[in-house]
Order: C-alpha cells, then sequence, then structure tokens
C-alpha cells in the first residue's frame, strides 16, 4: 500500500473556501513539476504519485498560511512549501530500502575513512577502488545509494531554514534569507569547480529543465550514461558543500 493509499483523508485538515481551492487547481501543474523533478533523482521503487500526494498538501498549506505582507510572491512560496512537504515525505516514510541505507553509510564511510587517510578530496576512482569495484560497478552502487545522497544535500540547504513564521526557533526572516544565499554562493562556487561536461549536465537539467534523456541526446550519450554523471556530481557537491558549512561553522 502506498502512502498515497494510506493518508487519503490528509487533506481534510485544510479548510479551503471556494477561491482557494481554486488556487490550489491553478497550481496542480507546480506540484506534478517539483515533484517529477525530485523522482528524476530517486531510486524507480517510489512512486511519483506519493511524491504529488505530499505535494498536494504542501500546496494546500501554502495556501492557508500564505500571507502577502511578507513581501513573497505565492508561486515562490508555493514552491518552497512543495518542495518541503515532499521532502519531510520521504524522511518521515523511510523511502530508503534496507539495501539503500546500507549502501549510503557505507559510501559516507568509506569517503570519511579515504579523506582522513589522504588529507583531501578523494574522486570517485579512489571511492570504487576502496570498495572494490569496478566503475560500472560503482556508478549502479551509487544510484542505490542516490536518495541518501539527494537527502543529505537537501539537509545542508535546509539546515536553518524557517518552514513557517509562526514555527520560527529564533531565526527572522531575514537570517533565514542570509542563511540560505549563504548556501547558494557556496554551492555556485563548488559547481564552478567542476568538470565543463559536469557543469554542463548540471545546467541543462536545473536551468534548462531538460530531462536526462534530452541532456543525452544534447550531448550524444545514453541516458544512462548521463545519470550516471547526474548521480556523481550530486554526490559530490553534497560532500562538497557540507564540508564546507562546517568549516564554516567551526
Amino acid at each position: 500500500m502506498t502512502a498515497y493509499q494510506q493518508q487519503p483523508y490528509a487533506a481534510n485538515q485544510f479548510r479551503l473556501d471556494e477561491e482557494k481551492k481554486a488556487i490550489v487547481v491553478e497550481h496542480m501543474p507546480l506540484v506534478k513539476f517539483i515533484a517529477q523533478r525530485i523522482k528524476d533523482r530517486l531510486p524507480s521503487h517510489i512512486l511519483i504519485e506519493d511524491l504529488e500526494h505530499a505535494g498536494v498538501l504542501g500546496l494546500m498549506e501554502a495556501v492557508c498560511r500564505y500571507d502577502a505582507s511578507q513581501n513573497n510572491q505565492f508561486k515562490t512560496y508555493a514552491e518552497h512549501r512543495i518542495r518541503g512537504a515532499i521532502l519531510d515525505d520521504l524522511r518521515k516514510n523511510d523511502w530508503m530500502t534496507r539495501t539503500g541505507r546500507e549502501k549510503y553509510k557505507l559510501l559516507e564511510s568509506t569517503i570519511t575513512n579515504l579523506e582522513k587517510k589522504y588529507k583531501r578530496e578523494v574522486s570517485s576512482d579512489e571511492i570504487a577502488d576502496a570498495l572494490g569495484m569496478k566503475m560500472e560497478e560503482y556508478f549502479s552502487f551509487l544510484n542505490d545509494a542516490k536518495t541518501g545522497v539527494f537527502l543529505s544535500l537537501e539537509d545542508v540547504v535546509q539546515k536553518r531554514e524557517i518552514r513557517d513564521p509562526s514555527e520560527d526557533d529564533g531565526l527572522s526572516a531575514a537570517e533565514n534569507k542570509v542563511w540560505i544565499d549563504q548556501v547558494k554562493k557556496l554551492m555556485a562556487e563548488e559547481i564552478d569547480k567542476l568538470k565543463r561536461q559536469e557543469k554542463l549536465v548540471l545546467s541543462l537539467y536545473y536551468y534548462e529543465e531538460l530531462t536526462l534523456r534530452e541532456i543525452g541526446e544534447v550531448l550524444e550519450k545514453t541516458e544512462s550514461r548521463i545519470c550516471q554523471i547526474h548521480n556523481e556530481v550530486m554526490e559530490k557537491l553534497a560532500r562538497r558543500l557540507k564540508k564546507r558549512v562546517q568549516d564554516d561553522e567551526g
């Protein structure tokens, strides 16, 4: 049974008048778009319907809580709520398989041990070698662990993010914006260090909003190879960004 089937009445917690219902309907394509973008970065066993269901609840919450006096556009506020609701659902329902969780923990510990040994960032070749894998095996391993990689990166970005002014943990909206801007700056710096092809894949995927298949057609590579590059880059960025944030706070 999916999470969608388990929570058929979750939407009843929101009281929507006709005007608010119309806003929800109007922004449903936004829910589907965000859910699909997140689904592209997750294993196949996670259903798009479950992500969309969580996203709809986030959208309903956005409609009910939106305060125009905060000087945020509703679409921007809704995107944040939708994305946050989907990520919360992934964590709450523990969507990682046992195998995926074990592989992610092994990946983390292997990288940590290698970096302690060499006192520097390690390459994918070195990680694969330490795991006793050929590169194709490593890419498959990384694909199985990518839910953990994805959530690890999101945890860094959302570490101090305020979900709602009424639930503030002491940080003002201005302080929150400073934090997000700081993370964006660190992310941009780390992306700038990537190889040309890696940066191109990220640009086409996140800015041009092409699918992995479409990117493969542009770069004349298979969709599976683009998926490998994307997974490898996201793992690298999660690792680098986490270290940068820890260094800045230390």
